[in-house]
């Protein structure tokens, strides 16, 4: 376990190593870590895509990747439910951008993770998170927006990803969620996935990302995370398009409207409206 004390000069980070109380321990928190680069400039909205979503970054990050991720959170909310539409803006959805030479941490609403111990961690695993009612920002790298020198996913949209989170977590309503879940588990006992290992079949959360990358061919990944299948294949079976023909009430009304595979392993993004 592990909490903060934030009450004062005497701040500190509690940690329980077991549960003997006498391995109960405290140490100072260290705000240092918490502290952005000077050289980053400051945390702030750059812009707001048309729906009313705000892309956050800080001023190190190029105007080249927040117009894409406008661009790409329009696309993808263009056809949405408007009831979808309201309970994300209504919850104060967000979009940030990790710059090229920071870490998922450094983003201000996920700093708290650098004071994680144990487990996983975020910031060598991850170049991005979606978002929930909690914390409804979804984050993902600059790198990955303009497809430049990413050397952890060169194959897809993090973003498309990652915002799909985001929406299930946020703009669909429990009748929805669990419609999804039941379409994971129907695809789950089919075997239609060709490998165990598929990362669409870590969970009903992963299953509906995955296939809205899919959905909206922002991935140019085949082999086991896909379940054998490229983007454009994963879309044919009903059992491969958790954002259709499995729910009945889909986010997503209109395929391939954000991204185009240009098919050398990279996303050619038309950053044009």
């Amino acid at each position: 376990m592990l909490g903060e004390f934030t009450a004062g000069p005497g701040d500190a980070v509690f940690e329980v190593h077991s549960k003997e109380p006498a391995r109960c321990s405290i140490s100072p928190l260290r705000l240092d870590l918490l502290q952005p680069k000077p050289e980053w400039g400051m945390w702030r909205q750059r812009a707001k895509a048309t729906p009313g979503i705000p892309v956050m970054a800080f001023d190190c990050v190029c105007e080249q990747a927040v117009n894409i991720a406008c661009h790409i959170v329009e696309r993808m909310l263009e056809d949405v439910q408007p009831e979808v539409l309201a309970r994300l803006v209504g919850c104060g959805t967000r979009v940030g951008i990790i710059g090229r030479d920071q870490v998922t941490s450094d983003v201000p609403e996920h700093n708290y993770l650098k004071l994680s111990r144990g487990g996983r961690n975020i910031d060598t695993t991850t170049r991005g998170l979606g978002g929930s009612i909690g914390c409804p920002l979804t984050t993902c790298g600059e790198e990955n927006l303009i497809m430049v020198d990413d050397r952890s996913y060169p194959e897809e949209s993090i973003l498309v990803h990652e915002f799909g989170h985001t929406v299930m977590n946020v703009g669909l309503d429990d009748i929805s969620r669990a419609a999804i879940q039941e379409a994971y588990q129907k695809a789950k006992a089919s075997g239609i996935y060709l490998n165990s290992g598929c990362y669409a079949m870590e969970n009903a959360d992963e299953y509906w990302a995955e296939g809205t990358q899919a959905w909206f061919e922002a991935t140019t990944r085949t082999g086991s995370q896909m379940g054998g299948l490229n983007g454009a294949a994963y879309t044919t079976s009903p059992l491969h398009r958790p954002n259709a023909a499995s729910v009945g009430n889909p986010a997503f009304q209109t395929p391939a409207a954000a991204l185009q595979a240009d098919g050398k392993g990279k996303m050619a993004l038309d950053t044009e409206p």
